[in-house]
């Protein structure tokens, strides 16, 4: 079975973690991460530019964040208030990355990674599930997929109260999760 979380839906790890020590022998687990500041200015930007053209709550949700005076003052609000605008809260989102990605037995697949040696990191990933593959079909694969994410596009975004905000809000995520060696980190 393939159990997937994403937004506005957040799947609450917590939970799946129980089913896991619960007894499910040959269980496997793994987690798509992508460095948290990329997360948060990727959902801002899609809440504000892709939703409004669906209409309903989202729209209304769009129209609110394109309302700021400036983009770091929207994306700020973003962070405070993401299940306003149908995203989860990004202090209960930080800490539910920190405690999967803590989770024994699981494989954390890096967006990073994936997007930088795709191939590798589908067959890595495959050998962990214990699937046969066909290395040719995977390449074939990875050939016919668009990727349009933008990493590192935070820091272009950021400045010191976003900066400031983020780090109130998520703690040491970034940290936790191998993007930086310490909390010290700055968007400049």
């Amino acid at each position: 079975h393939i159990m997937r979380g994403s937004f506005p839906y957040h799947f609450r790890w917590k939970d799946y973690a129980q089913l896991l020590s619960a007894g499910r022998q040959g269980a496997r687990c793994a987690y798509l991460c992508r460095d948290p500041r990329d997360i948060a200015v990727s959902a801002w930007l899609y809440r504000r530019d892709v939703s409004g053209k669906s209409g309903g709550e989202l729209a209304r949700a769009a129209s609110e964040l394109k309302a700021f005076g400036s983009q770091t003052e929207s994306l700020r609000d973003f962070m405070r208030h993401g299940d306003r605008y149908g995203f989860a809260p990004f202090a209960e989102f930080a800490a539910d990355m920190k405690f999967f990605y803590r989770l024994p037995g699981n494989y954390v697949l890096k967006y990073e990674q994936l997007s930088a040696d795709p191939v590798n990191t589908v067959r890595n990933f495959l050998e962990f599930l214990g699937y046969p593959f066909d290395i040719e079909k995977i390449e074939a694969v990875v050939r016919s997929v668009s990727r349009t994410g933008q990493m590192g596009r935070w820091i272009s975004v950021f400045d010191d109260e976003t900066e400031a905000l983020f780090k109130e809000l998520a703690g040491d995520v970034v940290s936790v999760l191998g993007y930086e060696s310490n909390e010290e980190w700055t968007y400049r």
